[in-house]
């Protein structure tokens, strides 16, 4: 986990998705620094198919019901990438995005104020309209290489986890997907960023004098601080 503060009142705590290791210190910092407002990534869909986790969010059975409606590509895809999520989530014993339950959680104990700063999961799939034959390219590598992906991914999660030198890892990790994949990568990191910082900036400017945590995943820290810090720089 990563967490930097800006501003003397504003944390942004990077945490990986599938780490036991970032559900404990995200709570740990909420509890030790009780800001006024704990701010997350997620959007209020997210939120209920995490309360109703372990049940899956798609099934295979609608997933091929979804062909009907022109859906079928962009729910194939997030099929794919939700079961090898799952897949490393059972690995590490955790649930994927369980420590933002318990940035909410911790939250609620200290009386803070709760904001879901994340885009709409909606806008997001609607996005993927754009990027067709990326979109194919990536459902056929995870089809070849969903199982085999999971031994590299674990690597570098627990890489994360121990080195301070988590930027280099991340950017080792991150970087062939963003050359590989610009369009898809554009719409899952950087418009997210975009949308989630101008949400940060807008609680900033409304509660001036609280203190704010934000829980993101580590691939959202360096883009949402580079817009906060244009923006406040301007």
């Amino acid at each position: 986990m990563h967490t930097e503060l800006l501003f003397d009142r504003l944390f942004l705590i990077g945490t990986i998705h599938v780490s036991p290791e970032s559900k404990r210190r995200v709570r740990d910092l909420i509890l030790k620094e009780k800001p006024e407002i704990v701010a997350v990534e997620l959007d209020q869909g997210r939120y209920k198919a995490l309360l109703e986790q372990p049940k899956e969010t798609l099934t295979f059975g609608e997933l091929l019901l979804s062909a009907r409606q022109g859906n079928f590509s962009t729910n194939l895809m997030v099929f794919l990438l939700h079961h090898l999520e799952q897949g490393l989530g059972e690995e590490f014993g955790v649930i994927p995005g369980e420590e933002m339950l318990v940035a909410i959680k911790s939250a609620k104990e200290i009386g803070s104020k709760v904001f879901f700063v994340d885009q709409p999961l909606p806008i997001t799939l609607q996005r993927f309209q754009s990027v067709g034959l990326e979109k194919s390219r990536l459902i056929i590598e995870l089809v070849k290489g969903v199982l085999g992906a999971e031994k590299d991914i674990r690597q570098s999660i627990l890489d994360l986890e121990t080195d301070a030198n988590q930027s280099n890892i991340l950017q080792e990790f991150m970087g062939p997907l963003h050359k590989k994949f610009p369009g898809i990568s554009r719409i899952l990191i950087q418009e997210r960023d975009s949308y989630i910082a101008k949400r940060v900036i807008s609680i900033l400017k409304k509660f001036p004098d609280e203190k704010v945590c934000v829980v993101l995943g580590l691939g959202h820290i360096d883009g949402v601080r580079k817009r906060i810090h244009a923006h406040f720089s301007k």
